[in-house]
């Protein structure tokens, strides 16, 4: 929880100093998808998934699940954990950077911007191994995917979903 509300605060800050602007929603990714806007977060997902089994195959079981990673999700307070953290990257990487970037220096700055700013927490998989540059590479992709999804539907609501899944996918995997 402490973490959402960490990554959504500079949003809420924007939104405040923006109030009068009828477009500071729209440039924070706050609107309603389309119905095929789902659609194309559903292949996000698929995607994200893809990439994800990918780069986990040539990593040994007991890097994935030893000390220094998350591990396995068991019960409803850490599903709920995992998915309010996801909610709240895409609230900060896909809505608030890659919204104020893009609204200054155009779509494709701002997918480059949040994708690199999304790789460097992750950077810190790196402590594993080096086994673990497939992952990295692959979160670094995927972050270039969901701000692909962020900017062809004006909303952050498909990759949340996306990345939701993904990430329980993932935390609930055996």
């Amino acid at each position: 929880m402490t973490e959402f509300v960490f990554f959504s605060l500079p949003t809420l800050v924007y939104l405040l100093v923006r109030r009068r602007d009828p477009d500071a929603r729209a440039t924070m990714g706050l609107r309603l998808p389309r119905a095929s806007d789902w659609l194309l977060g559903l292949l996000a997902l698929a995607i994200s998934l893809g990439i994800g089994w990918a780069a986990t195959l040539a990593i040994p079981p007991e890097i994935l699940r030893g000390p220094g990673t998350a591990g396995r999700v068991t019960g409803l307070v850490g599903a709920v954990a995992v998915a309010l953290r996801a909610l709240g990257e895409e609230v900060f990487f896909r809505g608030f950077l890659q919204g104020w970037v893009a609204k200054r220096w155009g779509g494709v700055a701002g997918i480059v911007v949040q994708g690199v700013a999304f790789l460097l927490p992750h950077l810190m998989l790196l402590t594993l191994g080096t086994v673990m540059i497939p992952l990295v590479a692959g979160q670094f992709v995927i972050g270039l995917v969901m701000g692909w999804l962020r900017h062809h539907t004006g909303s952050i609501g498909p990759s949340s979903l996306a990345h939701i899944v993904t990430n329980l996918v993932v935390a609930l995997a055996p």
